[in-house]
């Protein structure tokens, strides 16, 4: 298992003051298959693609929006004259309500509830199948009048990966479909390091999200992903920085149009027994 970063101390502190946290992020770990639909149609305010330019280094670390690139220039970004390599890296963020996770090991933690085993149809490269066991963490959301319903609404925020190859699943997806609130997704991650970690999107089979959840309380009022991007601005520096890079979206790296390997359940079926 890959080692967890501390949670105490100073850095892990700065951390978590520029993490974004006050939003419900979703951050899969190895092996994680997130099952979701999404709450975009992938043509509203509710999907954002643009460049972020990247601060410090490490734990230090933290992305700060480039309005130059989010208003297609309209407004000046103060951190382009400061970023003079124009390091800036590309970012994705939408909002999505997540259904249910698969993980490869049950709950770590020991006080929680154990996650429901199930087998998971894995289907090979040479069209054959077999049986995975994963552990089922099924989400549900407790509303002000204290019902509990399925789902829980989750913020997902990637960088376009080397070549945009992360991204561009999700373009296809919606090329394929015009509407990505059509179908039940599936995103998997496999690694756990910054060099090795990759993200595959499945689309799994045609289920149309119920458009009444879009006026749940907890859903209706959800914020534009350009005014959750604008929220990095409050840790904008206000003197000389450390302008970090990014090998994952490079400009200069070398490029692949390959996807990343996985394995992919058996997309259009009910895959899990």
């Amino acid at each position: 298992m890959a080692d967890q970063p501390p949670t105490y101390g100073i850095d892990a502190g700065n951390q978590e003051m520029v993490s974004g946290s006050r939003w419900p992020y979703i951050r899969p770990k190895d092996g994680d298959r997130v099952r979701f639909h999404f709450l975009t149609t992938g043509s509203d305010p509710w999907l954002v693609a643009t460049k972020f330019h990247r601060i410090g280094e490490g734990m230090q670390a933290r992305n700060i929006l480039c309005v130059g690139s989010v208003t297609r220039g309209e407004e000046q970004c103060a951190m382009c004259d400061m970023d003079s390599t124009q390091g800036r890296r590309a970012m994705f963020g939408m909002w999505l309500l997540v259904d249910y996770i698969l993980h490869p090991h049950d709950n770590p933690d020991e006080e929680g509830d154990s996650w429901g085993q199930k087998k998971l149809m894995i289907k090979l490269d040479d069209g054959t199948e077999k049986q995975r066991s994963v552990f089922m963490e099924n989400l549900t959301t407790t509303l002000g009048d204290e019902s509990v319903v399925p789902g829980q609404v989750k913020l997902l925020q990637l960088p376009a990966g080397r070549g945009q190859i992360w991204w561009s699943q999700f373009s296809n997806a919606w090329v394929q479909s015009q509407n990505l609130r059509k179908h039940l997704y599936e995103l998997h991650r496999t690694g756990a390091g910054r060099d090795d970690t990759e993200y595959t999107l499945n689309t799994l089979k045609e289920d149309p999200l119920d458009e009444s959840l879009l006026e749940r309380e907890d859903i209706k009022d959800l914020p534009t992903i350009e005014e959750v991007f604008r929220g990095s601005l409050s840790q904008m520096p206000s003197g000389n920085a450390v302008m970090g890079n990014d090998q994952l979206d490079g400009e200069t790296q070398e490029t692949s149009s390959e996807l990343p390997k996985a394995e992919p359940a058996n997309v259009g079926t009910d895959d899990l027994v």
